[in-house]
């Protein structure tokens, strides 16, 4: 599924305003996003194995994992083979009420939940850069439900102020515009280890060039995603 970066905007609800061409706005306006039980297995075990690496390198025999942004729940097809897993989804109300039907030993949520006797890993891939304030969402999972460890995994971080830009999807035939937060990482960073966290592992994904794929200035441009790995102090 292709997509393009346009603009530089310094706040969600600016580049919101600024849609006024008629085109879908937002990551609920997907189409094609329903898929039955056994294509959403199958799409999942055709994930590259190293996928999956990092959070199930991360887990014990038995654990309780809260992920922002887990779509259909792939990692839990994956991982739940060998762990024995309490999973909880956070995602947008279309695929939640689709998850609840495909995928029931899952929990889904549209809200952030509180969960009895906390968890063990606060997790999200490439989720928490599509929120209207990353920083403050991560903030609240974490106070409502103390993570023992904090995986962000492959995410667009700057070095500069944080700043939105409208990531353009075209799938089915159709165009749809996605507000995407490019979050500054030295705030992000700081505000989880307020929290009592350490940060135990950083490093930049593979090379993710945005160069001819964006319509903003060059200082804009981070040419990696990262991924971090937070612990209970």
């Amino acid at each position: 599924m292709p997509s393009t970066w346009d603009g530089v905007y310094s706040s969600y609800n600016d580049l919101i305003i600024s849609c006024t061409d008629g085109r879908p706005v937002g990551y609920n306006k997907i189409r094609g996003m329903l898929t039955p039980r056994e294509a959403a297995i199958k799409d999942a075990k055709n994930y590259p194995p190293e996928r999956f690496n990092l959070l199930k390198d991360s887990l014990d025999s038995k654990a309780t994992v809260l992920e922002i942004g887990g779509d259909h729940g792939g990692n839990w097809v994956v991982l739940n083979a060998d762990v024995d897993l309490d999973y909880h989804i956070l995602e947008i109300e279309k695929l939640v009420w689709h998850g609840k039907q495909i995928f029931p030993e899952i929990h889904w949520h549209t809200k952030i939940p509180t969960i009895e006797n906390g968890i063990d890993i606060l997790y999200s891939r490439g989720g928490i850069q599509y929120l209207e304030d990353p920083d403050s969402y991560i903030s609240e999972c974490i106070e409502k439900n103390s993570p023992k460890k904090i995986i962000i995994e492959h995410t667009t971080f700057t070095t500069i102020e944080t700043f939105w830009s409208k990531q353009e999807f075209v799938t089915y035939r159709t165009k749809v515009i996605i507000p995407c937060c490019f979050i500054n990482f030295k705030q992000f960073d700081t505000d989880i280890k307020n929290h009592g966290y350490k940060r135990t592992c950083e490093f930049n994904d593979d090379t993710y060039n945005h160069r001819d794929k964006v319509s903003f200035p060059e200082e804009h441009i981070d040419p990696y995603m990262k991924s971090i790995i937070y612990e209970q102090i």
